[in-house]
């Protein structure tokens, strides 16, 4: 199948893992996208896209042999307007949650009502639009994100061996993420912890990260995913969370691990996980549903179904 892939950012890394998947079931993808791209995490993180680099999509779109494609997906609702100015294709809209939840949000329910098919991640989006659509989780790669001793994590790191870590794996400047409120639980533990912000690294790093830690904290007020509780469960780390996304959907089959309603419910599964000292079971519990190969099946199911209904 020869599929036309418009994105953001074609480097990002979920966005990667989905990719790999596809092309080992035998998809041939272009890729097009806004303004400048880069391989480079650090490089990443200094681009900036202008609405012009957006609007340059549609005559790079025009240019292409529509003819030979089979499929147009548009991979965030930022892109989803060029692709679908176009009459020759049938186009599948994966929104990534950013897009459709918040500032892009009136723009994506519209175009999500002229996409032949449209594509979310998680559950926790789909009140966010007014038409059918297929839920398909963002695949994990369990190759990369494994489980390694905690001792051996931390000497990577040349963390200390003895402390207790808690592990904030966003940057603290985004208020959504709610730093404050993971520095307020942490202080009101009776115990000496540290918490351990980290971001700005590659994501293959996070792993080394993750397994260093005694427990991922989790505090967002919302989230469409997040995708950092499957990468710790994937690595057996104990994971606590506000109720985000589909936290709830993945936390409540796994030990010692917690999805929290309230700051005390949150203080108390954290004080849990940190007294019982035990790894979590998730990569047990998830490897057979949240990898690369079951995420590119689904979407090759809705590819399919795209072009039948032409």
């Amino acid at each position: 199948m020869k599929v036309l892939s418009i994105v953001t950012n074609q480097y990002s890394p979920f966005y990667q893992n989905q990719i790999k998947a596809l092309e080992e079931e035998g998809c041939d993808i272009t890729h097009l996208s806004p303004g400048d791209q880069s391989e480079s995490y650090q490089e990443q993180q200094s681009i900036s896209r202008t609405h012009f680099d957006y609007f340059k999509l549609y005559p790079d779109i025009l240019k292409e042999p529509l003819g030979e494609y089979d499929i147009i997906h548009a991979n965030n609702g930022k892109v989803a307007p060029f692709a679908l100015g176009q009459l020759s294709c049938p186009v599948v809209l994966t929104f990534w949650g950013t897009d459709l939840m918040e500032r892009y949000q009136k723009m994506c329910r519209i175009c999500s009502r002229f996409a032949d098919e449209v594509i979310v991640p998680s559950p926790a989006m789909s009140p966010y639009l007014p038409v059918d659509h297929s839920v398909i989780p963002f695949g994990v790669d369990p190759s990369v994100f494994r489980p390694i001793e905690k001792e051996e994590a931390r000497s990577q790191l040349g963390w200390d061996q003895e402390k207790t870590i808690v592990l904030f794996p966003y940057p603290k400047s985004r208020s959504i993420k709610r730093f404050d409120l993971a520095k307020r639980i942490v202080r009101n533990l009776d115990a000496d912890i540290c918490l351990q912000s980290v971001s700005g690294i590659p994501h293959e790093s996070m792993p080394v990260y993750m397994n260093a830690s005694d427990s991922l904290l989790v505090t967002s007020r919302r989230e469409s995913g997040p995708m950092v509780i499957k990468e710790a469960a994937l690595c057996n780390v104990p994971v606590v969370s506000t109720d985000v996304g589909f936290a709830e959907q993945v936390l409540s089959r796994i030990e010692n691990s917690y999805v929290s309603k309230t700051e005390e419910e949150l203080e108390h599964h954290l004080q849990c996980v940190l007294d019982d000292s035990r790894r979590s079971d998730g990569r047990e519990k998830l490897i057979d549903t949240i990898g690369l190969s079951r995420m590119a099946n689904r979407i090759l199911d809705v590819y399919n179904r795209s072009i039948d209904n032409q």
